[in-house]
């Protein structure tokens, strides 16, 4: 009996650590995690060879012939990330569903990022061309996952990163030095030779009023997203980034459907410059928020203006500007702040409607209000269609070519068509209501 006790608690423990729920656990603790758990030593497990195909080694590293490059425990750098973040059910750190586990057709994660899964589904799309499928999202390669590099794009849109050498950790740095030591998000160190800082203490991606990064207990970025310098820059790929990470905060749980809530990632700052990082060009240089530029006509990194805000509070559909209290996560903005402790309380609101507060004079346009950061149902990205109409003349969503109404209810993660008029068009009018 003491035997069955203990198993269970141990069961219970390894569920907790590794995030059965949609709650957000800790295995990275914002920083570098177990290193056991991404690289293999001897390319074995459990007396066994390591599985996947990578056996091969880059130009200029010196791993013996027939190890694993860099001695991770998948083919890539993707594929070993995806060995725990790809999983058959909705959870916190799950970014990829297996499509022998789509429902109705689409991948079941809901996560802020986007499911790279809807990279496998040609049926969304707008086009009729084969490669269109890879328009949902950013191409990551992961050999043992079946993802494969952009057919399209040799580059970056906007830039010149090469789509041959991207993946996880193009963005994400497992190996986060980064400390973040205070309510100022932006303010951050890292060890240095012959000084001392304190231990990464958890991850600021989901820090409460209550649960601040102190210089004794510092936090490691959001997301441990890549930051700015050649110290930041994987050894596979020495791109080097301008910027540091973004200013956001996340509720605990935000990998769940928004049939009834919002999940509220509380946007502060500095998205689109950590964007642009790679996409230099879809940025607004010249300061214009009339014009945007040649790359990308839209403005970011824009303070909405009187008009955009009062549209953007009133907006519920098109013809109906009587909302008063209007944020939505399908059409996020930036609050203009990077204190933790403001963007924490607006990160814990997930209501709809009449428990948000109004988004004020501070609120800017950022590369996530129309875009999702992994993947999504729609053609570029976006979090909404916007080569149609959002509802059809019966009230439900408008479908494009090829899917099937489950999977338009899936890319919406599940959110009541009606809460959108008959007829509503694109959400591009949320903030320009021209409907």
């Amino acid at each position: 009996m003491k035997l069955i006790k203990l198993s269970f608690i141990v069961a219970v423990a390894i569920m907790a650590i590794i995030g059965i729920t949609t709650t957000s656990y800790a295995f990275h603790s914002g920083g570098v995690a177990s290193c056991e758990s991404c690289h293999t030593m001897h390319n074995s497990l459990e007396g066994k060879a390591m599985a996947g195909t990578g056996n091969t080694t880059p130009t200029g590293v010196g791993n013996p012939a027939g190890s694993k490059v860099f001695l991770l425990r998948g083919s890539d750098q993707s594929s070993t990330c995806l060995n725990c973040h790809e999983g058959p059910t909705l959870s916190s750190y799950h970014v990829s569903t297996p499509i022998a586990s789509f429902v109705n057709s689409a991948p079941v994660n809901r996560g802020p990022g986007g499911d790279f899964g809807w990279l496998k589904i040609a049926t969304t799309t707008s086009t009729a061309t084969t490669s269109a499928v890879q328009r949902h999202g950013h191409n990551i390669i992961a050999a043992d996952f079946n993802y494969v590099v952009d057919p399209q794009n040799a580059t970056a849109p906007g830039g010149t990163f090469d789509a041959t050498k991207l993946s996880c950790i193009s963005c994400h740095n497992p190996h986060n030095q980064l400390r973040i030591t205070g309510d100022d998000a932006t303010v951050m160190v890292k060890p240095a030779i012959g000084s001392a800082v304190g231990a990464i203490a958890g991850s600021a991606s989901a820090v409460t009023a209550a649960t601040l990064p102190t210089v004794a207990a510092p936090k490691g970025p959001y997301r441990f997203l890549r930051g700015a310098g050649a110290d930041q820059a994987p050894k596979s790929n020495p791109y080097v980034f301008a910027a540091n990470p973004p200013v956001a905060v996340s509720p605990s749980s935000y990998n769940r459907s928004e049939s009834a809530t919002d999940t509220h990632i509380a946007y502060g700052s500095g998205m689109s410059a950590w964007c642009g990082n790679c996409h230099s060009a879809m940025n607004d240089s010249a300061g214009d928020i009339a014009t945007g530029n040649a790359g990308h006509p839209h403005p970011v990194n824009k303070v909405l203006g009187a008009d955009i805000m009062a549209n953007y509070n009133a907006y519920k559909g098109s013809g109906d500007l009587t909302g008063a209290l209007g944020y939505t996560s399908l059409v996020p903005v930036e609050m203009g702040s990077t204190s933790l402790t403001l963007l924490a309380n607006a990160a814990a609101v997930t209501g709809r409607g009449a428990t948000y507060a109004a988004i004020d004079a501070n609120a800017k346009v950022m590369c996530l209000s129309c875009h999702r950061a992994h993947a999504t149902g729609f053609p570029s990205m976006t979090r909404f269609y916007i080569g149609g109409q959002t509802t059809d003349s019966a009230g439900n969503y408008a479908l494009q070519s090829g899917q099937v109404l489950a999977q338009a209810q899936a890319a919406y993660y599940e959110r009541p068509s009606n809460d959108f008029t008959v007829n509503t068009k694109n959400l591009c009018n949320k903030c320009h209501a021209k409907d």
